[in-house]
């Protein structure tokens, strides 16, 4: 898979049913624009760009922020999702 840094297999041992009246229905409108993509460059996720989680980044990730439109601070970070914007 591009860009992936590990795969995770999963054994179900056990399934519990449950009544689906809570369930909520979902339609997928459009694919993340996060997902990677063979040929494409993946944008920087918004909550990358807080100054504060430089330091816990993978090194892949380092500087990328400053190279890609610049640091956010954490209530701007918090605001963009707020309003939902699809860059945050």
């Amino acid at each position: 898979m591009y860009e992936a840094q590990l795969i995770v297999r999963v054994t179900v041992s056990e399934i519990f049913r449950n009544c689906p009246r809570y369930v909520h229905r979902y339609d997928k409108v459009t694919g993340s624009r996060y997902v990677p993509r063979d040929g494409e460059h993946t944008p920087l996720a918004g909550w990358k760009r807080s100054e504060e989680i430089q330091p816990d980044l993978p090194a892949k990730d380092h500087g990328r922020a400053e190279k890609e439109g610049g640091y956010r601070s954490y209530e701007e970070q918090t605001e963009l999702m707020r309003k939902g914007d699809p860059e945050a």
